[in-house]
């Protein structure tokens, strides 16, 4: 997920960045699913039907909860259902242990009994709902307060959107990789319209952005939109809204995906800076997953294909390459290559320490790149063009190399095969870091006096398999032998 504002770790649950954060991201990357402590989704259900009755609150309400937190996986710092120990949302995490009497770490560690604390705590928020004359009873609907207060968001209307994405959850039913919660009849009609508005498939088919806002932003101050990154928000969706509508965090992107439905969040205008990747802010467009870098269940085809749509639109409209040196993760510090990214030129707006500046590692070893990019590429109908081409006209010296300039990247089995150069000539093609020029490298030097053509035909591809617009065509002639080197 993003970064603060300008410097440090959004993540950070601490004021002491350094030492703490190296603890975060390493359980981030040493995280644990569900199976990985040998539960089967049937032990799974046994869990939550065991804590239901123990603990006196309805099966669907605790099964879904943990559901839409976690998809019923043991996130680090959350467990299964989503408790928590931070001053942003709740204590909700130290509340449960207490009630069951057992240490936070046995929670942390243990699905069981952080499915028992969910349980207890909810049981007790059940009760104090009662007190307050809040009427909580067996049906399922009733519960929506309860919800709501379970999950701390502090902005009462984005808490109620957890309460009815719960519910709503519900009413479908789920059966998804073993997990199996039956559809209840749950009616939904008296949930306020712009809730409703948030509800699954409500944001079209395909998705379009729904502006929402963070008041987290600020100008480019010219810098112009040259990278897209990916990030997964290490909250369920509802939570990342919260935290990108909340001044004090500091945080934003400008765009959130729910993994659900594919559902997009605007939170920023792409023309403003979004605080979200520290000093790469200038010069990105950040987009947000709802996910965890730990449980890949959250990634789903449809998150996947709204996000590539969008992404695909992006750089059709800010003129980005649809490579991996300009769409990449957070945490591309981290890549082998990152020194091919090219951030020295624009270190203007981006410093000199743009390596360093980022710590984050979303959207982890689960997120399906070559699955995302091929995506990107079929949604995206432009076809490339030839925008120039080298050497021109008479005066081309004997040690020439011959270029052709693509208005977007070429796939290079394709585009290598199309070239042709009459007389032929025995030569090697490259292509540049972003597959946008074409390089001919003559063996031997060129025939002085000569008249060549270069031709490029309409089989030459772009990354997104589509055939350049037309086919393509210069001319160019070497300078006599006597000034070829000269």
């Amino acid at each position: 997920m993003g970064a603060s504002r300008e410097s440090g770790c959004f993540f950070t649950l601490t004021k002491e960045p350094g030492k703490k954060l190296k603890k975060v991201l390493l359980l981030a990357l040493i995280a644990f699913s569900v199976r990985a402590f040998g539960q089967t989704p049937d032990e799974m259900t046994k869990y939550f039907q065991s804590a239901s009755r123990e603990f006196n609150v309805p099966l669907p309400i605790l099964e879904g909860i943990g559901y839409i937190e976690t998809h019923w996986t043991q996130v680090p710092g959350r467990g299964v259902m989503g408790l928590r120990n931070d001053n942003r949302f709740s204590f909700s995490l130290d509340s449960a242990a207490e009630l069951i009497s057992l240490p936070v770490d046995s929670l942390l560690a243990n699905p069981y009994q952080d499915i028992r604390g969910g349980a207890a705590y909810l049981s007790e928020l059940r009760n104090q709902a009662n007190r307050d004359s809040l009427v909580v009873t067996g049906d399922l609907t009733s519960w929506a307060a309860v919800i709501a207060r379970y999950s701390g968001i502090p902005q009462p209307e984005i808490a109620t959107d957890f309460a009815y994405h719960t519910l709503e959850e519900l009413q479908m039913g789920i059966n998804e990789d073993g997990i199996v919660i039956p559809a209840e009849a749950i009616n939904l009609d008296n949930f306020p319209e712009s809730v409703k508005a948030t509800g699954f498939g409500m944001g079209g088919n395909p998705p379009v952005p729904v502006w929402v806002g963070s008041p987290n932003y600020s100008s480019r101050r010219g810098a112009p939109i040259v990278f897209v990154i990916i990030h997964d928000t290490e909250e369920q969706f509802d939570y990342a809204v919260s935290l990108f509508e909340n001044r004090r965090d500091e945080a934003s992107a400008q765009y959130i995906i729910r993994s659900q439905d594919g559902y997009i969040d605007q939170c920023v205008h792409d023309k403003d800076k979004a605080w979200a990747v520290v000093c790469w802010n200038p010069i990105t467009l950040n987009i947000e997953h709802e996910g965890y870098a730990s449980a890949p269940s959250f990634f789903t085809e449809t998150e996947y294909e709204s996000s590539a749509r969008l992404t695909a639109k992006l750089c059709e409209k800010y003129d980005i390459p649809e490579d991996s040196l300009h769409i990449f993760g957070h945490n591309a510090w981290t890549y082998p290559w990152f020194n091919l990214i090219p951030f020295s030129l624009y270190t203007q707006y981006v410093g000199t320490d743009y390596a360093h500046c980022n710590t984050h590692t979303d959207p982890g070893p689960y997120w399906n790149w070559h699955h995302y990019f091929d995506l990107i590429h079929s949604f995206d109908t432009t076809r490339a063009v030839v925008t120039g081409s080298t050497p021109v006209g008479d005066g081309a010296s004997a040690d020439s190399v011959i270029t052709i300039d693509f208005s977007k990247p070429m796939e290079p089995a394709s585009t290598s095969e199309a070239f042709g150069i009459s007389p032929r000539v025995p030569g090697r093609i490259t292509f540049n870091p972003t597959y946008t020029q074409l390089v001919f490298h003559p063996e031997t030097a060129l025939p002085p006096s000569t008249e060549f053509t270069v031709t490029l035909s309409a089989t030459a591809k772009s990354t997104n398999l589509k055939p350049i617009s037309l086919p393509y065509k210069f001319e160019f002639m070497t300078v006599p032998s006597d000034t070829s080197r000269s």
